[in-house]
């Protein structure tokens, strides 16, 4: 084992918040990765404690070999503190170009997040292990986080690598582009890529009286609600708005009289709340 690399598998990336959404890629894989053999075995896997989603049919979202061409990934979220990438790319020594070995040129690739107000970010990802804005190709030893062997080849087929993207949590993610610039021979694959959801995204309301509690508790997907009570009396009247629940989780300490919950379903979806990532 290359030193090291137990430490990167067994342990997550600096920072995270450890709450995540993995993003449903379904409708956007264009690609298939036949002579990858088959890799994760399980669709929902985890490296270095982040979870992603993979397509079991070996299918990928890639580049061409030769030659520009921008991916478009919808997404249609916020609160979104950073997008993690698992994939790696192809072609990308220095005959063709590219620093042996990988690329680090925002002129041959980037990535780039387009919000719902207009305005976007764009730049490469950052390798999370070697902790520079990088695309490494398909042999890189350094900063990969996970081998596919296939049977009867060595050295191994493939190594993937692990990336990080920051973007503004306080603003909806439209969209997100894979951009290949290069004229020449390259290309760049994605096998999945999950959302770190801020801190935010799971609430937690606490009380010691009634009168201290919000109105309205408007939550994105998880909530966690927390009451003490002192004043038995008086009722605790909850009202949670929200287009979705995911997970909602109330704990009363003391008394639990006169308590009343209210959580209302639309019939209609409101036209100021987004639709859901495809």
């Amino acid at each position: 084992m290359e030193k090291g690399m137990k430490y990167l598998r067994e342990n997550k990336p600096f920072g995270v918040t450890g709450l995540f959404k993995k993003l449903d890629l379904t409708g956007d894989f264009n690609g298939r990765a036949e002579r990858l053999g088959e890799f994760f075995g399980e669709e929902k896997v985890k490296i270095s404690k982040v979870p992603f989603r993979v397509n079991l049919d070996r299918k990928t979202v890639e580049t061409r070999v030769e030659g520009p061409e921008n991916i478009r990934l919808d997404v249609g979220e916020s609160g979104i503190k950073s997008l993690f990438f698992l994939g790696y790319g192809a072609f990308l020594d220095s005959p063709f170009g590219h620093k042996r070995g990988y690329c680090d040129n925002s002129e041959h690739f980037s990535v780039s997040v387009h919000y719902a107000d207009g305005t976007e970010v764009e730049r490469i990802p950052r390798d999370v292990y070697l902790k520079s804005r990088q695309w490494s190709d398909i042999l890189r030893r350094k900063g990969w986080v996970k081998q596919f062997p296939e049977k009867g080849k060595t050295p191994p087929i493939a190594k993937l690598h692990l990336y990080r993207f920051f973007t503004n949590s306080d603003q909806e993610i439209e969209y997100i582009e894979i951009m290949d610039k290069y004229e020449k021979k390259a290309q760049y694959l994605v096998f999945a890529i999950t959302a770190e959801l801020t801190k935010e995204k799971q609430r937690k309301v606490k009380a010691s009286r009634p009168e201290n509690l919000p109105e309205a508790v408007k939550i994105a997907e998880e909530l966690s609600i927390s009451v003490s009570r002192i004043e038995p009396q008086v009722p605790i009247n909850l009202e949670i708005e929200n287009s979705k629940i995911a997970g909602l989780k109330i704990t009363f300490h003391k008394s639990v009289e006169n308590v009343r919950i209210s959580i209302e379903k639309v019939r209609k979806r409101p036209q100021e709340i987004p639709k859901p990532a495809t």
